[in-house]
This record gives structure tokens, C-alpha cells and sequence, in this order.
């Protein structure tokens, strides 16, 4: 009996000397499977990007350009403001001024009499408000607008009121920064430009008579101050059917326009 189980207990001792031995030399590298290598560890994310610095203001080359195109001339002390507060700063103070007007400056140099219709003291007063004044953007827009939606003193149409010509062009400074529409509308309404245009005093249709409303304001007003005479792409080119241009009104047009423009 002690015989037998000292053989058994030799025989477990030799066959896990065995399996000790055949783990050894698969470890090393012989045949079988390898494990599994550890996964590769995800790459660290990219640091973020440094904030762009702060963009420099213009140069005084660039300011005085700028200017030279908002005002009707600046100084180097305008210079100095735009390269300090940059370009949108400037905008919002001009926004803000309060417009600067004409008609007090012709009222109070005008006297009955002889020069009452001076065109002298609005002339004087342009140049007194183009040179000097603070609110030089709304000047300027000002000043375009004079050449688009165009009164003219250079006849005798309306030059001897000067005093209607100051009101007028204070008009444009009022609307300088707002909606054209409105623009319009105020434009439309004014004497001066009633008179210039025609269409102060017009009348309707009488049959008996043949008359019919003065058609020139709503010709000028749909064909040089609004929609032109021909539609455009939104690049500007004429827009074409069948390759002709497409005019934007008619003569139909016209004529029930100036009937809206009677009775003033």
C-alpha cells in the first residue's frame, strides 16, 4: 500500500514537471498563440490653438484714405481718431452727431428787399458746414444724395429760393443714415422739388379740356431716382428675355403714377 502511493505521488510530481516545462518553452517563443500585445494608447489632443492677437489699428496712410472717401477732407486730428477708436468706432460717432442744419444760417442773412433770393447765402453756408463741421459723414452722404435725387440752383427754376434750398438739402442730412423709401417719400413731398419737377400744383385728368397730369415726377422719380429703366441681375448686368433687355415700367405706368401725384 505505502509502495502505491508512493508511486502515484511520483507520478503527479513527473507530469506536472511536464506541463511546467511545455509552458516554459511556449513562453519562450516556440509554437502556439503569443498573447496579445497591450493597445496602443490614443494620442494626446492637440494643444489649442494661441489666440490670434488683437488686430492693429490702421496705419495713418490707411486712415487718410478712408477719410479722404467719408469726409470732405480730414486733419491729422481726425487721422489720430480713426487710428485710435478704428474704423467702426468712428462710424458710430458720426451716427450719433446730431445733422447740422442750413436754414438757420440763410434765414437769419436774409432781408426783405433786394436779397431775398440770394443763392449767395446757401452757397456760403454749404462750404461753412463742408469744411468745418463735425458730423463730416453725414455731410458727405449728404452731398451724394444732392447729386441723385437732384434740385438745381444753376437756373432760374428754383435759385431764387434760397431759403427752399436750404430746407431741401437739411432734408437730405435728415435722412442721410436712414430708409430711402422714406427718403423718397420726404423728396417727393417738398416744394422745392415741386417746383423744379413740375408737379407742384398738378392737376387731374379734365376731360373737357384734353389737360392731363403733368407726367415729368413720375417719370424721374421711376427712372433715375428709383427702379431704372430696364431690370438688372443682382450683379448689374441687364436682365434678357429672349436677348432683349426687360424694361421695369410702361407708359401706363407713368401715366397712373402722375395721377398720384395731384391735387398738392
Amino acid at each position: 500500500m505505502d509502495q502505491m502511493l508512493t508511486r502515484n505521488v511520483g507520478r503527479i510530481l513527473i507530469a506536472a514537471a511536464v506541463v511546467t516545462a511545455i509552458a516554459g518553452i511556449t513562453g519562450c517563443g516556440g509554437g502556439g498563440s503569443s498573447p496579445s500585445p497591450a493597445p496602443t494608447p490614443a494620442p494626446a489632443p492637440a494643444p489649442a490653438p494661441a489666440p490670434a492677437p488683437p488686430s492693429a489699428g490702421p496705419t495713418a496712410d490707411e486712415a487718410a484714405r478712408f477719410l479722404t472717401q467719408a469726409t470732405f477732407g480730414p486733419s491729422d486730428a481726425d487721422i489720430a481718431r480713426v487710428q485710435s477708436i478704428g474704423y467702426a468706432a468712428w462710424i458710430d460717432e458720426q451716427f450719433a452727431m446730431p445733422a447740422a442744419a442750413h436754414l438757420p444760417y440763410v434765414q437769419a442773412n436774409l432781408v426783405a428787399g433786394s436779397n431775398v433770393s440770394n443763392f449767395n447765402f446757401m452757397q456760403d453756408s454749404f462750404w461753412q458746414q463742408a469744411i468745418p463741421a463735425p458730423d463730416q459723414l453725414r455731410q458727405r452722404v449728404k452731398f451724394a444724395l444732392s447729386e441723385l435725387v437732384v434740385v438745381s440752383g444753376g437756373d432760374n427754376t428754383i435759385a431764387a429760393y434760397s431759403d427752399g434750398l436750404a430746407n431741401y438739402a437739411d432734408l437730405l442730412g435728415q435722412h442721410a443714415f436712414g430708409n430711402y423709401r422714406q427718403l423718397i417719400e420726404a423728396v417727393a413731398t417738398n416744394p422745392m422739388m415741386g417746383i423744379y419737377l413740375s408737379h407742384r400744383g398738378n392737376r387731374k385728368a379734365n376731360a373737357a379740356t384734353g389737360a392731363v397730369p403733368d407726367e415729368n415726377f413720375a417719370r424721374e422719380v421711376t427712372q433715375l431716382f428709383t427702379i431704372g429703366l430696364i431690370q438688372l441681375n443682382l450683379d448689374g448686368t441687364p436682365a434678357l428675355v429672349n436677348g432683349q433687355p426687360v424694361e421695369t415700367y410702361t407708359n401706363t405706368d407713368i401715366s397712373g403714377l402722375a395721377r398720384v401725384f395731384t391735387g398738392w
